[in-house]
C-alpha cells in the first residue's frame, strides 16, 4: 500500500531516463509511507532509498522492479516525484529525485569518458 505521486519532468530538457519509468508513466506508487493505494499497471511501485552525501542525508526514489541484468543503475534521469498528501510532506518538504535511469556497460563507459 502506498501514496500516488506525480512524476515531475522538465519541459526544457525533456526526459533523460534512457527509457525509464518516467518516460512511460505520469504517476508512481510510493510504498513504505502509508497510503491506501496498491501499485497498478499504470502506476509502478517505487521506494525511497537514502545515502549520506557530503554530510547530508540524500533521499531518492527507485523502481522496485525493472532492473536489467548487467546494467548500471539506478541513477538520476532528470525527474522528481511529489504529492500533496500530508504523509509525504511529513517526511519530505521538497520533490524527491527519481532514480530510474539505467545504462548498459557500453553506454556507461562512453558517457564516463
Amino acid at each position: 500500500m502506498g501514496l500516488i505521486c506525480s512524476i515531475l519532468q522538465s519541459k526544457d530538457i525533456g526526459n533523460c531516463s534512457n527509457h525509464g519509468i518516467s518516460e512511460q508513466f505520469d504517476c508512481v506508487t510510493l510504498t513504505g509511507y502509508g497510503g491506501p493505494f496498491d501499485p497498478a499497471e499504470d502506476r509502478p511501485e517505487v521506494q525511497i532509498k537514502s545515502k549520506n552525501v557530503m554530510g547530508h542525508e540524500y533521499h531518492y526514489a527507485v523502481p522496485v522492479n525493472g532492473k536489467k541484468d548487467g546494467h548500471a543503475g539506478w541513477m538520476m534521469g532528470g525527474c522528481f516525484i511529489y504529492t500533496s498528501d500530508s504523509r509525504f510532506r511529513a517526511t519530505f518538504i521538497y520533490p524527491v529525485p527519481l532514480h530510474d535511469r539505467q545504462e548498459s556497460p557500453q553506454l556507461n563507459e562512453i558517457l564516463s569518458r
